[in-house]
């Protein structure tokens, strides 16, 4: 996918088993729209609403230190993991949950989701942010560049 410039919402839907990917997305511009997940403190709209910041978790550095407070949330990794790391880590407890992560194997930021990080059998691959190539360019993400929006 490839913005119009200016501020686009790149809406994400059906994503399972499928991995779209984002040409250009400008942090603090653009947003990432993920379709009628029922987060704990956002209610999606037709238009999106923007991510409550409770969220969106930035204080983690891996998979591992995810727990149910993660759940119905969108994390972001303060850490790279590589393709294998995100493969096959798992939480100390059930977490339905997106993780936003840059891959050090692809060197893209990326987000996934499991419907349960506590094992590895639901792990979804569901978007590259082309143009975000190392941590540096992914800690600057908020929960401002995301919506959650419904049909």
């Amino acid at each position: 996918m490839t913005g119009n410039g200016g501020s686009d919402q790149f809406r994400l839907a059906e994503f399972y088993n499928k991995t779209d990917t984002i040409k250009d997305f400008s942090k603090g511009s653009d947003k990432v729209g993920l379709n009628e997940f029922d987060f704990t403190n956002t209610t999606q709209t037709q238009a999106g609403t923007t991510l409550a910041s409770t969220d969106y978790v930035e204080n983690l550095t891996g998979i591992t230190q995810m727990s149910s407070s993660e759940d119905k949330k969108l994390v972001e990794l303060q850490t790279s993991v590589s393709g294998t790391q995100i493969a096959s880590q798992t939480s100390s407890s059930a977490a339905e949950a997106y993780v936003l992560v840059h891959n050090s194997t692809t060197n893209k930021a990326e987000i996934w989701y499991d419907s349960d990080w506590s094992g590895t059998g639901n792990r979804s691959h569901i978007l590259t942010l082309d143009n975000i190539v190392d941590l540096s360019g992914l800690i600057g993400m908020s929960n401002t560049d995301f919506v959650e929006y419904s049909f």
